[in-house]
């Protein structure tokens, strides 16, 4: 598996609120500032759907100010 594909996968765990991916990723190495392929954050893109998402991937460095 490469860091992209882990990366993908913390981006789908996000979007779906899967908590459990999300952490699963993240302990994988996932990039928490990564974007998928149109240039949107993970970030950004769990912002619309759960903030919990977004708490957890700024606690492991998620920069909230990236543009998107």
């Amino acid at each position: 598996m490469t860091m992209r594909d882990i990366d993908n996968d913390l981006l789908k765990a996000a979007t779906q609120e899967d908590m459990i991916g999300v952490e699963k990723a993240l302990r994988a190495g996932a990039d928490p500032n990564a974007a998928d392929d149109s240039g949107s954050s993970i970030l950004a893109l769990a912002a619309g759907n759960s903030m919990i998402v977004v708490m957890r991937l700024v606690q492991a460095g998620g920069n909230p100010n990236l543009p998107d």
